[in-house]
C-alpha cells in the first residue's frame, strides 16, 4: 500500500491511509423520520482504523448509548431535510 506498484494510488489517498492507521474514524449512522425527528434505525457505529471490533465492543457500545442520548435531547431540533 506504499503507491510504488501496479495500480498506484496517489498522494491523496496515501495521505488518507497514513491519517487513518495513525488515528482511526468513527462513523455514526441514523434514520430519522423527517416529519416528527423520531429515530427509525440506529445508532449504527462503524469504526475503521482502530484495534480489532471485538476489543472495542463496550467502547463502541457506549458511543451507541451517547449518540442516541444526544439526538433524544435535541428533540428533532435542527434537523431538516434540504431537497436538492
Amino acid at each position: 500500500m506504499d503507491g510504488l506498484g501496479v495500480g498506484d494510488v496517489g498522494n491523496i489517498v496515501l495521505r488518507d491511509r497514513k491519517h487513518l492507521s495513525e488515528d482511526g474514524l468513527i462513523i455514526v449512522v441514523v434514520i430519522i423520520q423527517k416529519e416528527t425527528g423520531n429515530i427509525i434505525t440506529g445508532p449504527d457505529v462503524i469504526s475503521r482504523g482502530f484495534v480489532y471490533v471485538r476489543e472495542l465492543e463496550e467502547f463502541l457500545q457506549e458511543v451507541r448509548i451517547r449518540a442516541k442520548d444526544a439526538l433524544i435531547n435535541c428533540n428533532g431540533k435542527n434537523w431538516s431535510a434540504k431537497k436538492m
